[in-house]
């Protein structure tokens, strides 16, 4: 009786050893798979990181570009008004030159 106690000791010490070996192995694995999921996630947050500067960059792009068109029509306004008043400053010689001509 006591060597069948004995032998089922070391079953079970044989067991214990093995299970732990396995324990072992899939805590390195897992380690391993943290690891990579580090990685992973450093590689997303950087790619995040680019992609808000680059929408950053956009959205600078963007107001400059509004502020140039808000310039370029601010120009083509006052060009516009110089015309205008081109226009009657024109037609007022014009209107001028034909009361002298009728007077003379």
């Amino acid at each position: 009786e006591a060597e069948a106690a004995v032998a089922a000791a070391a079953g079970e010490r044989a067991r214990l050893i093995q299970d732990t070996r396995a324990l072992a192995e899939d805590s390195e694995r897992v380690a391993h798979r943290n690891r990579e999921v580090e990685r992973a996630v450093a590689d997303v947050e950087e790619e995040r990181a680019r992609a808000a500067a680059m929408v950053e960059e956009a959205v600078c792009a963007r107001r400059e570009l509004a502020d140039a068109v808000g310039a370029v029509e601010a120009r083509d306004v006052e060009a516009s008004e110089r015309r205008r008043i081109a226009d009657l400053t024109l037609d007022a010689a014009a209107a001028w030159e034909r009361e002298r001509a009728q007077v003379e």
